[in-house]
């Protein structure tokens, strides 16, 4: 009786998957799940911005890589995207569509929705790189000045011998204020230059256009400064690194394939360690004569991992990538 009520479950299950559905009803199936689409594309997307050189891995065509971390992140909105699936086709349909057609056009997905910010990024790199532009124009603004100031010098040697004629319309100094003085007078020793006998305040020499520049040119310098010196110890780490791996194995070729990530059959599981780090997590299925292990690397949900690599007596036998 039992084995007839199980291939009574099995019949209607697979039933109820096969039975043809009206245009009506798909339309309705698929408003339901696509706002939960959107939403784990979507999360992904914002969390893919902030990875490092997002831009280098659209161009060369590896985008899908750079997606593993930003899929970790949206664990949440995805277990609702698998979650809303198996409710609303069949237990299962949402592994199914994740694993398979989300999975396969996920990198066109985000790789359009983050266009236009990557735009934008580089267009403010692009302008952040213009302080040559304002240098000039401080320049050019100096030169002008210094212009004006010759022409000055000139229309004063034309004035009459025995004194300079008054500027028309000047005010007279009122009492307390400071008396009129011409260009480039010095005062004599002890004399405050203010009628009413006063100390002046304290004189404020103004920024110029030269001022500006040099503090442009500073900030330019240490900005570069702390560039190299960031890349120079990405550079000795990285040699630090290869030379330990050559020392720990004494093969070129395993310690490249090592530095690039790379992952081979027949790799031992501390080869794998050194490539690939730590698994997220490790399953294991005791056999009579062997015992065979999985590392799980690159956890998207509960369960679901972007590489499944089978490890027996520490070696890698085989791999799986979804």
């Amino acid at each position: 009786m039992r084995l007839i009520c199980i291939i009574f479950v099995f019949i209607f299950v697979h039933g109820a998957k096969a039975q043809p559905r009206s245009g009506q009803e798909v339309a309705r199936q698929r408003s339901v799940v696509l706002p939960f689409i959107r939403s784990a594309t979507d999360c992904i997307a914002r969390e893919a911005l902030k990875e490092n050189d997002i831009e280098a891995a659209i161009q060369q065509k590896r985008l899908r890589s750079k997606l593993e971390i930003p899929m970790r992140r949206c664990a949440n909105e995805l277990d609702a995207m698998v979650a809303i699936h198996d409710r609303v086709y069949y237990p299962g349909a949402g592994e199914d569509f994740f694993q398979g057609q989300y999975v396969d056009d996920l990198p066109r997905a985000v790789g359009q929705r983050i266009a236009s910010d990557l735009a934008k990024r580089a267009a403010n790199a692009s302008a952040a790189h213009e302080p040559q532009a304002a240098q000039d124009k401080f320049a050019l603004i100096e030169r002008e000045s210094g212009s004006k100031a010759s022409g000055g010098a000139d229309a004063n040697s034309q004035r009459p011998i025995g004194g300079r004629e008054p500027a028309p319309n000047r005010p007279l100094p009122l009492p307390g204020q400071p008396s009129f003085r011409p260009p480039n007078y010095v005062m004599p020793p002890g004399t405050t230059g203010r009628t009413d006998g006063a100390s002046p305040p304290a004189s404020t020499v103004p920024k110029t256009a030269t001022s500006d520049a040099h503090e442009w040119l500073a900030l330019l310098a240490f900005a570069a400064f702390g560039f190299f010196l960031h890349h120079l110890s990405k550079v000795r780490a990285r040699k630090r690194r290869r030379d330990d791996l050559l020392t720990k194995y004494g093969d070129e070729a395993i310690v490249d394939r090592i530095v690039a990530a790379k992952m081979w059959q027949g790799m031992t599981a501390e080869m794998l360690r050194d490539s690939w780090g730590e698994p997220d997590d490790i399953g294991s299925d005791v056999y009579k004569t062997r015992t065979t292990e999985t590392w799980k690397y690159g956890r998207t949900g509960r369960n679901r991992y972007m590489n499944r690599v089978i490890v027996e007596g520490g070696v890698v036998v085989g791999h799986k990538q979804r």
